[in-house]
């Protein structure tokens, strides 16, 4: 049937008086775009047994309105967009075994078909291919499906009864907007529900969004006046669009777990929300104290899990808990960890989890090297210490000409970590010299026989020493 324009065809003059086309030829692979368009008293469509029949053009059947049966041969791999679009008579759906794709505004209009099912062949849906199916009650959608396209299912106002199967990660726009579903249990996969997906879902009253969402765009709920109680296990709080919740039931209760009610309070979520922790759990996290030394790792029974994002663990009470610590840098040693009130020095221990906590194991190095440098840089001495213990410092203090040696830059007590020290001196004063008192008894000399800083005077071309404003001759004898 070849690709002519709508005018051409050669049976439009009989289109309001035909009631039956019958496809005979088994060699007939195609139908042409708008072949059968707007012929309102076309009743049945039937094809031979083993038809060859491969494509439905665009809008062939469009308008065919007191079509009461659709059925797509088999060996059919390609409908056309609005190929049965106000085929609203049609009160029952066969989709072929070999498509793959619905495409866009399909079977919109069909306003009599009851039941809409979707076979597992079928991968992609387009847009509104199924709006204002107002009879459909039940809707069994393709395990193969991932996205739900925008007005997939606009104003399917009888369907109450359906399941989406995991693997669909986005809901689009508009694409459940006036349903009659009460509850709805949306699949782990989904990650985004688009611009007034579920509004005007007058009867629903309770909604379980998966773990996985990350987003709910504006009006997305809204004018679902009896929605009451909302399921979001995510542990982190979704980002909502504008009026997300707008006209639900004035006292709905988002239902969390318990360790994250604080974070959801300070978000969108409550302002149409009670928030409370009422799907309990417990939050648990592991941690190295240091990374490059040694691993931690926690793990649960599957069953206690329910939930886990980039390392913090969300478990029912009560969950079993099998810690470990290894070691993992050299000269390394596992020193404690905090599952307990009391230090605990086991590699593995198991635990009942009761309340939150953080898990952190404590590494430490076996022995560690103090690095002695001298103000130049220059490397003086090496030493090894136990982990917390004092160093002992160089056998002789360094010496650096015009200076005097003070200290290190860093204390040596209580060394816990490799690390390198550098010495610090002061400048000496130019006109400063150490001075030793001379014998108490010789030459009526300060009876104080301690070494003392002292200063050089120059009167008259004698050499004096002044201590403490008292002046001495270099032998000792005191001046006035």
């Amino acid at each position: 049937m070849p690709e002519v324009a709508y005018k051409d065809i050669p049976w439009n003059r009989y289109k309001n008086v035909i009631t039956e086309i019958i496809i005979e030829s088994k060699d007939i692979t195609s139908v042409c775009d708008s072949a059968f368009y707007d012929f309102e008293q076309l009743k049945s469509v039937s094809y031979p047994e083993n038809s060859a029949l491969k494509k439905i053009g665009e809008s062939a059947f469009e308008g065919c309105m007191r079509l009461t049966e659709i059925a797509i041969p088999d060996n059919c791999t390609e409908i056309g967009a609005r190929c049965f679009n106000d085929c609203w008579g049609a009160t029952s759906l066969t989709l072929s075994k070999n498509m793959t794709a619905i495409p866009e505004e399909a079977f919109y209009g069909c306003s009599n078909l009851t039941e809409i099912v979707i076979p597992d062949n079928i991968t992609e849906i387009g847009k509104g291919c199924f709006t204002h199916c107002a009879s459909a009650a039940s809707l069994t959608l393709s395990k193969n499906i991932t996205v739900i396209p925008e007005d997939a299912f606009y104003n399917c106002v009888s369907l109450s009864e359906m399941t989406l199967p995991e693997g669909v990660t986005a809901i689009e726009a508009a694409a459940f907007t006036f349903c009659r579903l009460t509850e709805l249990v949306l699949p782990e996969s989904l990650t985004s529900i688009g611009n007034g997906a579920f509004a005007g879902s007058m009867l629903l009253t309770k909604v379980r969004l998966p773990k996985a969402i990350v987003f709910i765009d504006e009006i997305a709920f809204s004018e679902c006046p009896f929605l009451a109680d909302v399921e979001c296990p995510a542990l982190t709080p979704p980002a909502l669009g504008a009026d997300a919740f707008l006209n639900i039931k004035q006292d709905a209760k988002l239902h969390i777990y318990r360790p994250f009610v604080d974070a959801y309070a300070a978000t969108q979520w409550a302002d149409w929300f009670t928030i409370v922790g009422s799907l309990g759990g417990c939050k648990v996290t592991a941690a190295s104290s240091d990374e490059t030394k040694g691993e931690v790792s926690i793990t649960f029974d599957k069953e206690d899990i329910l939930g886990e994002k980039d390392g913090v663990f969300i478990v029912r009470e009560n969950a079993k808990a099998h810690l470990t610590a290894t070691v993992t840098g050299g000269n390394t040693k596992f020193v404690s960890r905090n599952d307990d009130a009391e230090d605990n020095t086991d590699l593995e221990r198991d635990i009942t989890v009761t309340s939150d906590f953080d898990f952190v194991a404590l590494f430490a190095p076996v022995y560690c090297t103090v690095t002695y440098y001298d103000w130049n840089g220059d490397e003086l001495y090496k030493e090894v210490v136990n982990n917390g213990e004092d160093a002992k410092g160089m056998e002789t203090d360094p010496t650096r000409e015009g200076y005097t040696f003070i200290g290190w830059s860093k204390p040596l007590t209580n060394i816990t970590s490799d690390m390198n020290v550098v010495a610090q001196y002061k400048k000496k004063d130019p006109t400063a010299l150490e001075y030793t008192e001379a014998d108490p008894n010789a030459n009526g000399a300060d009876p104080n026989p301690h070494t003392t800083a002292a200063r050089k005077l120059l009167r008259n071309g004698t050499l004096l020493i002044d201590r403490h404003g008292i002046t001495y001759t270099p032998n000792g004898h005191r001046l006035n």
